[in-house]
Parts: structure tokens; sequence; C-alpha cells
């Protein structure tokens, strides 16, 4: 009708603006050692090929992945990319990932010609000679990022390395830390580490479960770790130091010019000021038999045009323009096709119906991914609670989206029995 061609128009076409920066992100991957006492880490190059194909894959410019540094070329590379920092006027990324050390509250990335030192009161400086001092890392970006104008853009600082004693490194009783040295505190910035002080960090752990994130989330970058904290369990916990002074995203929202009713706003935002208009991830969330892989892919590929709802997404595939989309026109034949599959599903009708049987669950005190999706020490599915409780509405509308009537509990009970059981009879009549 009039109101969707509105939401249409509003999000398809385009009114010129200016180009956003771009971010740039700098990667040392340091897996590799001289000597044979330090143990390589063969993740290392996988990972930091994987985070620069995924920041790239967000717009941003990976200057350069500096494999395996000594410490000259650790410290003169990042010094020149610090350098044509001053001319960035968005966000930067510095990653180290490789072996570190915390000695007595000092944090140190290993190089390839790192040597384990000899115990003895210079302990200190013979890190320093082969190790990048974190603090010194810090201190090189905050010079220069005080140096754009406006001053201090976001930057972005992930050491996955660990905080603790390294194999080979044999310091006795002179490891027990002294108290954790304060990091130089950035303006405008987040420090993210891959494991929290004292503790060690498992090759590839972290930044596996961090890329993936990056990718698919479109979270603020606090929320963000927090979903990687909660994935990756007890094994290891991820801390950050934000001084970030407003919301951060990886992929930054699209910004969007108001047409007709004052349709704004970035992406994972609702589309119109409509109720009933739901996000399209939400939408998504209630297909039944769409991957997660497909799903991050429809959010990845529309994300840009801003189409942000179900109905506007369902205008823009029956009239072509979403075929007609450059990023779907880059997509390999074969994601073309998985793509048009799992659209398809989503336009035929049945999403909403769904979308309404799930929030009559949600009501119910429940919180059901799928309408078939058994919860609770009876395993029951949301049909079977709103028979048993003799919620009509809610029975109808599940019925409504094909919910499966001969499912059972973990009694063995249908939805039909239950609802006989307990003397809702329209409810027995409706089943």
């Amino acid at each position: 009708g009039e109101a969707c061609e509105r939401h249409v128009k509003a999000v398809t076409v385009a009114l010129p603006v200016e180009e956003a920066p771009q971010r740039c992100a700098f990667i040392v991957a340091c897996g590799s050692y001289e000597h044979d006492g330090i143990e390589d880490l063969p993740k290392v190059r996988q990972d930091a090929e994987k985070l620069k194909k995924s920041l790239e894959h967000l717009g941003w410019a990976v200057d350069e992945i500096v494999y395996d540094p000594t410490v000259k070329t650790a410290e003169k590379k990042l010094q020149q990319f610090c350098e044509r920092s001053e001319d960035m006027e968005d966000a930067i990324l510095v990653c180290w990932t490789g072996h570190g050390i915390e000695y007595q509250g000092v944090q140190y990335m290993l190089t390839q010609n790192t040597k384990p030192p000899v115990q003895g009161p210079s302990l200190k400086a013979q890190l320093s000679k082969t190790c990048i001092k974190l603090n010194d890392m810090l201190r090189t970006i905050e010079r220069y990022r005080e140096r754009c104008t406006p001053s201090f853009p976001p930057s972005v600082v992930v050491v996955d390395c660990c905080r603790t004693q390294v194999r080979g490194f044999d310091f006795g009783p002179m490891i027990a830390s002294k108290g954790i040295e304060s990091s130089v505190s950035i303006d405008n910035s987040i420090l993210i580490f891959s494991t929290s002080s004292g503790d060690t960090a498992g090759d590839g752990v972290f930044m596996e479960c961090f890329v993936e994130h990056i990718v698919k989330s479109h979270k603020d970058i606090s929320l963000l770790l927090r979903d990687v904290r909660r994935e990756i369990g007890d094994y290891q916990l991820p801390p950050e130091l934000c001084n970030l002074r407003s919301d951060f995203f990886f992929k930054p929202p699209v910004r969007q010019n108001a047409v007709e009713e004052g349709v704004m706003g970035g992406w994972g935002l609702a589309a119109a000021e409509r109720s009933e208009v739901q996000s399209l991830d939400e939408w998504l969330n209630c297909v039944d038999g769409l991957k997660d892989s497909g799903r991050a892919m429809i959010l990845s590929m529309l994300g840009e045009e801003e189409i942000a709802n179900v109905e506007v997404l369902a205008e823009a595939w029956r009239n072509g323009a979403l075929q007609e989309l450059p990023a779907f026109k880059a997509l390999k034949i074969g994601a073309q096709l998985a793509f048009a599959k799992a659209v398809s599903k989503l336009v035929m009708g049945e999403a909403e119906i769904k979308m309404e049987a799930l929030a009559a669950a949600k009501k119910m005190g429940l919180f059901f991914q799928s309408i078939e999706e058994k919860k609770g020490d009876k395993a029951e599915t949301p049909l079977c609670i709103a028979a048993a409780e003799g919620e009509i509405g809610h029975v109808k509308l599940l019925l409504k989206a094909n919910a499966n009537i001969m499912a059972k509990n973990k009694n063995g009970q249908t939805s039909l029995m239950l609802a006989s059981e307990n003397g809702h009879l329209e409810v027995v009549k409706h089943l």
C-alpha cells in the first residue's frame, strides 16, 4: 500500500552524502621465534589473515600485516603507521597477536628475536631489548592521534597475548607480580586484552571468536565484547579498558536522509515509526530452517542498503530491486541461490504469523526462538503450554503459524491431551 511505498522510497532512494572517512588497521602477527626455547604459534598467521579479511569486508583498509618482526622492525612499522594516522579522521585499529608476558606488572610482547633473559637485577632491561613494551606502543599511538583534526578520533588496540610466564622463561620466584602497571590511557580509545592479568591466552581462542562477532554483530563494541566473553566461557576472560566518548561500531551505521515521514536512522534500527514494523533481524530470527550463516549473509548484504524491515525487503524482492543491488550481483551464483531461497521464506507470508505467535509466547513469560522449540522440565512447546493454560487466543495464533499439533511433552502428552486434562473445552474444540 501507500505506507509500504513510502518506506521503500525512504530506504531505496538515496540522496547524495559525503563519503565517510575510511577506517584503517595495522596488525602485527608474531608466531615464529628464533630461539628454540620459545614455542611457535601456528594459528597466529591465520588469525591475522582472518582479522584482515573481516575488517576489509566491513569497509576498513588494512594498512599492513607485519609478520614475525624483530624489535626494530616492529617499532619502525608502528611508527610509520602512526605517522600516517595523523591524517585519518576516523577510527584506527592496532592489533598485536603472538606470545606475551606480564612481568612485575609490565606487559611485554615477544618479537622474533626475543631471547629468554638470564636472571639478575637487569631482567627488565633484558626484556626491553628484545620485546615491545605495551605502554611504549600506546604512547606512540597517543602522540600521533592527538595531532589529528579534530584530536583523538577513536582508537582500538587489541592485545592477543598471554599475560603470564611464557614457556621457556623460567623466572622462578621473581615472576610474582608487584602490581599491574597502569596502562597508558589514550583519550577516546579502547584497549582490549584477550585474557586477564596473570592468565594464559589459548592459541586462536580469542581471535576466532572476536573476528566472528565483529562481522555478524551490529552492536556497540562493549556489548560485542560481552558476547565474546560469554561465548569463550571460563576458558579465558578478555577484559577491556574503555575511554571511548561514544558508542563504537565496527560497521558504522549508514547515514540516511529523512524522506517524507521522517524515516531516519542507522542499520539495525526500525525503518519507520509504525509499531507493527519489525526489524529485519527479528524477522530472520523467526524463520524456521534459516541457518545462522544465511541470516548473517542477509544482514551483512542488506546493511548498507538500509532495508531494515521485512515489508521493504518483500517489496524490493517482488519488484526485482533487490536482485539489482551491487552487493547481490557480487555474490557467487551459489550464494545468490541460497540468498534467494532464504528471502523467499521471508516473503511467503508465514514470517508475520510466526512473529505474532512468538510474541504471544513471550507474553506468557516464555522466550522461544521457534514455535517447535521445547523448554522447561516437561520439554513443552509454546502450543502445549498455551493449551494447558487455556489461552485460546495464543492457541489460535500458534495453529495459524502451523505449530505441530502432535508435538508431545516429556510425559508423552499432546496439546489436545493437556487442554482436555485441564478442562479447557474451547481449546479442545480448536485442536
